[in-house]
């Protein structure tokens, strides 16, 4: 708990999250010298991780690391995990909204953002790497805020969300998709 007030007492200091995120990406990435420097430069232009990931990432830095693997093969066997890994969260997690924006990994209630993190968190246990995965702050047909995570594969890419049991396509999502995560989860870029 103290570690969360140091950190909010920098960014209220007037560290911005969008350096904060470069010096955390910089850090997981191991980058040291020069090109460290010159990465924090060019993050300082992409569009910073949400600040409740951030914190996230403060507590849970093992699922805030980059690894490889883009893009996996689209497998009868991935589309049965794809599948079951959403219901199951689905199921698991009861719905019910934040009081503050606190992202989380299997609480017995949470938002959209606690099943995508138990989703991701599930899938990576799974051996799906990080770098597959992407996650999407959407607008939803009502106009609101919501939070899904897309799998690339060679099929294209897949969404699981908690407002569905089974995954689709993304062109099969009738959301419209504001930011998301790179390859590289601290790294985020607009749509």
């Amino acid at each position: 708990m103290a570690f969360r007030c140091g950190v909010l007492a920098v960014l209220v200091g007037g560290l911005s999250v969008a350096s904060l995120s470069a010096a955390w990406a910089v850090d997981l990435d191991n980058s040291a010298g020069s090109a460290g420097l010159h990465q924090q430069k060019s993050l300082a232009r992409r569009p910073a991780a949400p600040l409740a990931y951030l914190l996230f990432c403060l507590n849970h830095r093992d699922q805030c690391r980059k690894t490889s693997g883009a893009t996996l093969a689209y497998t009868p066997r991935l589309a049965t995990t794809l599948e079951r890994v959403n219901l199951a969260v689905n199921r698991a997690i009861r719905p019910r909204s934040d009081v503050g924006d606190t992202w989380s990994v299997n609480p017995s209630a949470g938002d959209c953002d606690d099943y995508v993190m138990t989703k991701r968190a599930s899938l990576l246990k799974q051996g799906v790497p990080s770098g597959a995965m992407r996650i999407a702050v959407v607008k939803t047909g009502s106009g609101k805020n919501h939070l899904v995570l897309f799998v690339a594969t060679s099929a294209g890419e897949f969404v699981l969300d908690n407002l569905r049991d089974h995954i689709v396509s993304r062109p099969q999502m009738s959301y419209r998709v504001i930011e998301v995560s790179t390859g590289n989860p601290l790294r985020w870029a607009l749509n």
